[in-house]
């Protein structure tokens, strides 16, 4: 079962411990704490001056999805890292969920910023864009007609080969 245990008797039972007034165990006894490693990541988050927090009761509810930009992204994954990849501290620190922390770390790192970019949907690449040049406008019109032409001559082998097919059954 889960036990509640308020933020002022966590800092006791730490305090108690690090100014050697008692052992693990005997903190433990002395403010009814279920077992020591409960006792030991209090004391760790203490050290690392992290502050020690009412228990909630349980874990948090899923944290719902909030739009991001890039440079928030990598701000958020370099953060975490620096922190020895605390995905629940930047879960808290950010107000983004621990499976998206999670999942752009992982990118990352195997990706580098690119990574990071948001891919989805249609990427527009128009030529009427006001931002291209002319010479850009040129150089995509000119690949979109490549590809057409090679779709198109593509067709006409793929003809070719029928009738071929057809003139053969047919004898």
């Amino acid at each position: 079962t889960w036990r509640r245990y308020s933020k002022e008797l966590k800092q006791a039972a730490v305090v108690d411990y690090l100014e050697g007034k008692a052992t693990l165990n005997g903190c433990c006894e002395k403010y009814n704490i279920s077992d020591d490693r409960v006792l030991r990541q209090w004391i760790s988050k203490y050290t690392n001056s992290s502050e020690l927090k009412d228990t909630t009761g349980g874990r948090n509810k899923m944290r719902s999805t909030r739009k991001t930009t890039l440079e928030e992204r990598i701000k958020i994954v370099k953060n975490t890292i620096s922190k020895g990849d605390n995905y629940a501290w930047a879960c808290e620190k950010y107000n983004v969920s621990y499976n998206q922390i999670y999942n752009w770390v992982r990118k990352f790192k195997t990706n580098g910023v690119e990574g990071l970019k948001d891919n989805r949907g249609k990427q527009l690449k128009d030529h009427t864009s006001p931002n291209l040049s002319q010479e850009e406008k040129y150089t995509l019109e000119v690949s979109k007609l490549k590809k057409e032409l090679a779709e198109k001559e593509m067709e006409i082998e793929i003809l070719k080969k029928m009738y071929t097919l057809r003139k053969e059954v047919k004898k």
